[in-house]
């Protein structure tokens, strides 16, 4: 435990990670509010009105009328297909904060890094952007002001607006980055094999972009879980370096080795009054510290990593026995 003098309010711990969440403007301008002219939405819907959950049975019966192709190059597909994915689980909301984070997280990868960390940052310590994101009852208490909650039908709204002004222009530009590099698999007489997409593991055909999200993963995890000792904090610090190829600052542990009440958020180490505000900081911690630099790695490894292809068992040609 520590003592009151250690470091204070955990407001103030490293430079003030944010334990108190502002208002922003971002999903301001996205809800058809202040009709009133005092600042709180209107009763009216935002600017989509459909169902509060994505409709992924009719976006999946809508393409299924699309042409196929065995040009197009499948490592693109396979994108495309992880960026829907990921884009229907931000219509769906969120349970929690935390769950969010786990979000952003997977954003970094299937968007290569062009969803980025100021924009993490900025939506996970703004109040007005929480009460959209998250579909449960915890979203009244991140609401600017007490009743100032919308619908989840409008909430919804909202988060499709977002999609259309942040999340699809990031997987446009992934899928830039990706385009010319993705390789292109003709169909001839010497090697007949054309990788089918949905086949595919590796998000964009590649698999140390897999490596990557699964290390960035389990460290997103066990940090909002919180870790089990201060050893453990010293072998997680190695992790996220792994992870981040050393984009995360590599002074946090410095920065933590004087502040013991930051060390105990991290650890969990605190009475039950205090575990809500614990649970605060580590997701703080990790929006402010881990996220950005974990969407750096995701760019970067975006950029240089090679393509595999997957065969089906329906591809792989067996010799005949006998």
């Amino acid at each position: 435990m520590t003592d009151d003098g250690d470091a204070g309010h955990a407001a103030d711990v490293l430079d003030g990670a944010g334990l108190d969440a502002v208002d922003g403007d971002v999903l301001d301008a996205l809800v058809d509010g202040d009709a009133d002219g005092d600042g709180s939405p209107s009763a009216e819907p935002s600017l989509f009105d459909g169902p509060a959950e994505f409709d992924d049975a009719g976006v999946q019966a809508f393409l299924r009328s699309a042409p196929d192709s065995e040009t197009l190059r499948p490592a693109l597909q396979r994108l495309t297909a992880d960026q829907r994915a990921l884009i229907g689980s931000f219509v769906d909301g969120f349970k929690s904060r935390a769950a969010f984070l786990e979000w952003c997280q997977d954003a970094a990868i299937r968007t290569l890094g062009e969803l980025d960390g100021e924009w993490f940052r900025a939506r996970a310590f703004t109040r007005l952007d929480l009460s959209v994101l998250v579909t449960t009852d915890a979203r009244e208490r991140y609401a600017p002001e007490s009743g100032d909650v919308l619908s989840r039908r409008q909430a919804a709204g909202v988060r499709r607006g977002v999609v259309l002004a942040d999340i699809l222009p990031a997987c446009a530009s992934a899928y830039r980055r990706l385009r010319w590099s993705a390789t292109e698999y003709v169909n001839d007489a010497d090697d007949s094999f054309v990788p089918d997409p949905d086949v595919q593991e590796h998000t964009a055909m590649r698999p140390a972009l897999t490596e990557l999200d699964e290390r960035q993963g389990w460290a997103i995890r066990r940090l909002l879980n919180g870790l089990p000792s201060e050893d453990a904090l010293f072998a997680w610090l190695q992790a996220v370096t792994e992870a981040s190829y050393a984009e995360v600052d590599g002074d946090l542990g410095r920065r933590l080795n004087g502040e013991r009440r930051a060390r105990a958020y991290l650890l969990d180490d605190i009475d039950d009054a205090e575990r809500h505000l614990a649970r605060w900081f580590r997701e703080s911690f990790a929006a402010h510290y881990v996220l950005p630099g974990f969407a750096e790695a995701a760019s970067e490894v975006g950029k240089r990593a090679g393509e595999l292809a997957e065969r089906d068992a329906e591809d792989l040609n067996f010799p005949k026995m006998g």
